[in-house]
């Protein structure tokens, strides 16, 4: 199966062919989905934190749907975290699994058989690599 990468740069949407991986640059800061969620009595939703995170990531993800990923797949994610701020790695691969389902590049992130998550502080912009491998 062919995939195809989607970087925006300069506001202009760039290609790269990759014959068997999917791979995703979001050059956003990830915000957990389970840690910031607003509750109302027995109701819980997401923040308008995570909101705006999903509504960005969407740019970067839409294109993607034509390549939707029906089969188990192995996730790569390396989280760059800028400056010294602190993030919670298995909480950041939670929201990118629910942004990938959201927008249809995955049909379920119980799909995914395996996952390998890094993450890095100390970075000059944050930046999300995300790496689909469809078995």
């Amino acid at each position: 199966m062919r995939h195809t990468l989607y970087s925006k740069s300069s506001h202009k949407w760039q290609s790269i062919l990759d014959c068997q991986n999917m791979i995703i640059k979001l050059p956003l800061r990830v915000i957990s989905k389970k840690n910031s969620r607003r509750n109302f009595g027995r109701v819980s939703l997401p923040s308008k934190a995570y909101m705006n995170f999903q509504s960005l990531a969407g740019e970067y993800l839409i294109p993607l749907r034509q390549n939707y990923i029906t089969k188990p797949f192995i996730l790569h994610v390396f989280y760059h975290i800028k400056g010294n701020y602190h993030s919670d790695l298995d909480n950041a691969v939670t929201s990118v699994l629910d942004c990938l389902q959201h927008y249809q590049i995955i049909s379920d992130d119980d799909l995914c058989i395996e996952i390998h998550a890094r993450k890095e502080n100390g970075s000059k912009d944050w930046l999300c690599e995300i790496e689909l491998v469809e078995i």
